[in-house]
């Protein structure tokens, strides 16, 4: 069996013989390879469909762990995930050359990266007829998984976690009811769902956005009591601003809407600067803008357009590749020749976000509800969800009415959480709510991203996750 003397081959690796073609020698930008080993190649998703994988064995061999992970868009690849969150390189913000994380997940866990759906960074569909909604990607992210246990067979009793961030918030949940109808033996090693600043329900994630932007300064008192005067003058509590369909209350809406969507903002964090002033990024807010609120002057804060949400967008043209930041290093270093060779994939325009399968994704699921609670009623699992308190994309507030809203009861009110500093010293990083087996959290000063932004807080609040401790 040929092997790497620098990166030897496990016993783990070796049962896992029909992976070994997959298996990285040598990764372009990396001086010495790990102790531990790296695949990358494709997993079948259906006859035609093939999903690209990047699998990383835990630092410790013994780890019973395999933990899965989707980024989200719809369109966006999870290879973002691993080279600016949590994957076991990073790129050095000053030189570009690729470093170790110490902060990667893979250091808790087994960590598998999945591309998904086909067509999404390396992955790809030989039948040029595409279809693409949630029951579809659901089932695919299903095959995909089976084709994994088939080439790594000892991986099938580890504990599975399944995890992801944004859109993940439809994918993880509608992946794990597709495990729990499907497939029994899968839902029997399934222990639970990490998400991060999920989009789970449509109508509270714009809904409680306007909060977010009033109560963080984005607009005055005036426009606030304006808006409430014309879209829930009788409301006491909470006001659905987004399901209000009289004139006056668009109007007021689109008002905020433009105040909050044209300023420049970093949507993904609010107090992170843009990496660039340039109207290319202006423009790419604007398109980024019309994800969350559809043909946003027309239907604003998505209003009659929830339905909307459901119809594909290809007569629109928008850029997909996330506001105020910059994925040129990380597309640069995909597409080089060498390293596709070296991830053993298909010569490949690789793209952090396809505009087209944005486009033409048909969003059949809009409150993740139904699919939590079976999943928390019919399996023994842990569902967590986390949300970096200053993203406004998918803001803390929607994620923190949709878990109350699933009626289950609460054990564990509102209270601080705590993580060591850099020193030792403990520091408070957030707020959680636990329910019995579901969580929710919140973690200070990140955005969109917490691993990225809060990489330390990050790794300890996963560990904590995985090894079922008190966070």
């Amino acid at each position: 069996i040929p092997g790497n003397p620098l990166s030897p081959l496990s016993r783990l690796s070796v049962e896992n013989w029909r992976s070994l073609p997959d298996r990285i020698i040598e990764l372009p930008g990396v001086m010495n390879m790990p102790t531990f080993n790296m695949f990358s190649g494709y997993l079948d998703a259906s006859d035609s469909k093939k999903l690209h994988y990047w699998l990383n064995e835990c630092t410790n061999s013994n780890s019973n762990v395999l933990l899965v992970w989707y980024n989200g868009g719809p369109g966006c690849s999870s290879l973002d995930g691993f080279f600016v969150e949590h994957g076991p390189y990073k790129f050095n913000k000053v030189n570009g050359d690729l470093e170790e994380n110490p902060f990667s997940w893979n250091k808790l866990a087994h960590t598998l990266y999945i591309e998904s759906p086909a067509g999404v960074g390396f992955s790809y569909d030989s039948n040029p007829s595409h279809i693409y909604n949630d029951s579809i990607t659901a089932q695919e992210n299903l095959h995909a998984l089976e084709s994994f246990f088939i080439k790594f067979p000892t991986y099938r009793n580890k504990d599975l976690y399944l995890s992801g961030e944004s859109y993940a918030g439809v994918y993880v949940p509608a992946l794990a009811s597709a495990i729990v109808q499907q497939n029994t033996w899968m839902a029997r090693n399934l222990r639970g769902l990490l998400i991060g600043n999920g989009l789970m329900h449509f109508e509270y994630n714009q809904a409680s956005l306007i909060y977010f932007a009033y109560y963080h300064g984005l607009f005055d008192r005036r426009s606030w009591t304006e808006l409430h005067r014309a879209c829930c003058p009788s409301a006491s509590k909470r006001c659905m601003f987004n399901a209000i369909m009289e004139s006056d209350c668009r109007v007021e809406i689109l008002k905020v809407e433009e105040l909050v969507w044209n300023n420049g903002i970093n949507v993904y964090n609010l107090y992170s600067p843009c990496m660039t002033e340039s109207q290319r990024e202006l423009s790419k807010l604007n398109s980024f803008r019309s994800l969350f609120t559809e043909t946003a002057l027309e239907e604003p804060f998505l209003g009659d357009s929830i339905l909307e949400m459901r119809k594909p967008m290809s007569e629109r043209s928008l850029s997909l590749v996330p506001p105020c930041t910059d994925a040129s290093v990380v597309t640069d270093y995909l597409n080089r020749a060498d390293v596709q060779a070296a991830l053993h994939v298909r010569e490949t325009n690789w793209q952090i976000c396809s505009d087209v399968i944005h486009g033409e994704y048909d969003r059949q699921v809009l409150d993740t509800g139904p699919y939590i609670q079976r999943i928390l009623d019919t399996l023994d699992v842990r569902i967590f969800l986390y949300f970096g308190d200053v993203d406004m994309a998918c803001n803390f507030m929607g994620g923190e009415w949709f878990v109350n809203g699933l009626g289950y009861e609460v054990e564990k009110t509102r209270r601080l959480w705590r993580t060591p500093d850099e020193n030792g010293n403990p520091q408070v990083v957030g707020f959680y709510k636990q329910f019995d087996r579901l969580i929710y959290a919140t973690v200070l000063g990140a955005g969109h991203m917490v691993p990225m932004d809060k990489p330390r807080v990050a790794y300890t609040m996963v560990e904590r996750y995985l090894n079922d401790e008190p966070l």
